[in-house]
């Protein structure tokens, strides 16, 4: 398994498709450390397309202006994006990923959840979807 630490997450490659980005706890997040993680993402190992699973601890701090920027605008990102699977307990971040997702639809499905292993098995499905793999 491929693992890159960042500034303000550990980027996993838990299988060829999918990589999960764990934000760390306490990490005051910014556009520019969307765009870091973004790009450790696209020079994992394996094939380009990929479901990404995004997972903010209840005590992560980030700019409000994130809501404000859709990071995706680069179709590089959007074409190499399979799915994205939000994970997070916290009462705020959930209704903000809700928010965030209205403002700045995705080509890609994209989804919210409080529990990682149903986002994982969620995207390992829109894996299979998007990609025609047999179970």
């Amino acid at each position: 398994m491929e693992r890159v630490e960042t500034s303000t997450a550990f980027i996993e490659l838990l299988n060829p498709h999918l990589v999960i980005t764990r934000y760390k706890p306490a990490a005051h997040v910014t556009a520019e450390a969307v765009r870091e993680n973004l790009e450790v993402r696209m020079a994992m190992p394996g094939p380009l397309a990929k479901a990404v699973i995004a997972i903010f601890p209840e005590d992560m701090d980030f700019d409000m202006s994130l809501l404000d920027r859709d990071h995706y605008t680069e179709q590089r990102y959007t074409e190499s994006t399979l799915a994205m699977a939000v994970v997070s307990s916290g009462v705020l971040h959930q209704p903000l990923a809700n928010l965030y997702i209205a403002y700045h639809p995705t080509s890609f499905k994209y989804r919210v959840f409080s529990d990682e292993r149903e986002a994982i098995a969620w995207a390992n499905e829109e894996v299979k979807l998007r990609l025609g793999l047999e179970n």
